[in-house]
């Protein structure tokens, strides 16, 4: 072959591997833009193959893994993306938010400061690191990255009501109030309602505070914490409607108004009852109910059991022993569709209480567990409960399409998934504890 023609087919090589990588990255962001996350991991991930030094589909898989909750993958290709582009904004950006989230928010810093130094002026890389200083209680840098913020959008609200939040705990409540109303002003929110609550409370100006924290209640009902304070308050004034407050409170987990309970001396389902909590309590003394609350507890605790074991056991040995993964071996039904979200067509003379309490960690099945969650938070009828029973079948669905997919070998990935399910377990058996101990009635008076 002449020389002409060998340069003429590398060429042509690098072009087809050129054009190769280009559809792959394509296939990725179209699949990461539907929510297929699975699909625009595998495409990324082949780009990566191909390219080992692409910052950017390093950057676009950490934001796969990242939507996916797998922070510590996420952080990882964040970090791969800047070495390879130590000019990366988003890199740093991005990384930056996960290690707030975590809780680094040293960390969570550095990264954002070194991103406003390649974009100065970012109005929401201030207001992140704002966030960021918050969570560290330094108040006045906080303040100082909001002014930068307002400065550039004076009707960015979020920005006004953190502000005004740092003001409240320097002990300036004139200046407080007012960034909290120019924020609700621009964009009303719950937060803002509740913290300017606060305030009005703090300087014994109830009945203003009570209008708050109605504001606050209207906007999301489910805020515990505006519950808990509107509660405290009601009662303080001679209002009963305050006990009801409590209560919701704390099923909803918040300790602060299990404890209040017990100081007023309305802890039992008895006193609840009278003071004005009937329509929560009535329900959870039902035998049907406190079956549901015991079953959901005992299974979850079988599930994070069984976890343990799978997870603590090398990838290999781990798929080869434990039937976790196996939908077959318990269910005698192939088809994910038929068990989520309703599963309506489980044999449950397979799939039972009884089998899955008897089971030894390596025999029970993550579909079953699914599948008797799902029947007993649906008689429990709680939207914190259904909100993790929901992420699990999420999880569970990602888990079946690797397993249903070409080849489905990627035990990385699934192994990431199954970790990520501990913590939901774990949130769902505080949950029940929550509700067991404001309805239990072992707890009468």
């Amino acid at each position: 072959m002449g020389r002409y023609s060998l340069l003429v087919l590398v060429l042509f090589s690098e072009f087809c591997v050129a054009q190769s990588i280009d559809s792959l990255y394509q296939s990725g962001s179209d699949n990461f833009a539907r929510g297929l996350l699975n699909a625009a991991f595998v495409d990324f991930t082949k780009v990566i193959s191909k390219s080992p030094s692409n910052a950017q589909a390093y950057l676009k898989r950490g934001r796969v893994r990242q939507a996916g909750k797998d922070t510590l993958g996420a952080i990882y290709d964040y970090t791969q993306a800047i070495r390879y582009a130590p000019d990366s904004v988003d890199g740093y950006y991005y990384r930056a938010m996960i290690q707030r989230d975590r809780g680094d928010y040293v960390l969570a810093n550095l990264d954002f400061t070194k991103a406003l130094s390649l974009k100065p002026n970012n109005s929401d890389i201030f207001y992140q690191r704002g966030i960021s200083w918050v969570g560290l209680n330094e108040y006045e840098k906080a303040i100082n990255d909001f002014n930068a913020v307002s400065k550039a959008s004076p009707d960015y609200a979020d920005a006004l009501y953190h502000r005004g939040y740092c003001y409240f705990q320097l002990q300036k409540p004139e200046i407080a109030v007012k960034d909290l109303t120019l924020s609700l002003s621009i964009n009303p929110s719950a937060e803002a309602y509740y913290q300017r609550g606060l305030i009005k409370k703090f300087y014994k100006k109830y009945a203003d505070a009570l209008l708050d924290f109605d504001e606050a209640l209207k906007l999301n009902p489910d805020y515990t914490v505006a519950i808990y304070e509107r509660g405290i308050l009601r009662v303080n004034v001679g209002n009963k409607e305050g006990y009801k407050d409590l209560t919701k409170a704390a099923l909803g987990g918040y300790e602060p108004a299990a404890t209040a309970l017990k100081m007023y001396k309305y802890s039992s389902l008895d006193s609840m009852l009278v003071y004005q909590a009937p329509e929560i309590i009535v329900e959870a003394m039902k035998p049907e109910y406190q079956q549901a609350l015991r079953i959901t507890l005992q299974t979850s605790q079988v599930a994070v059991t069984a976890l343990s074991f799978f997870i603590g056991s090398p990838v290999s040995d781990a798929l080869n022993r434990s039937k976790l993964l196996k939908p077959d071996s318990d269910l005698g039904d192939n088809t994910i569709a038929a068990r989520l979200p309703g599963m309506t067509t489980v044999d449950e003379t397979r799939c039972n209480e009884r089998t899955i309490q008897n089971a030894s960690s390596s025999q029970v099945n993550i579909y079953c567990i699914i599948f008797l969650l799902r029947k007993q938070v649906n008689l429990l009828k709680d939207d914190i409960a259904e909100g993790y029973m929901k992420d699990l079948e999420d999880l569970v669905v990602q888990i079946d399409n690797i397993r249903i997919s070409p080849g489905g070998s990627d035990t990385q990935r699934t192994r990431e998934l199954l970790i990520m399910m501990q913590p939901i377990f774990n949130k769902l058996q505080a949950r029940i504890n929550a509700i067991k101990k404001i309805t239990s009635l072992e707890e009468r008076d």
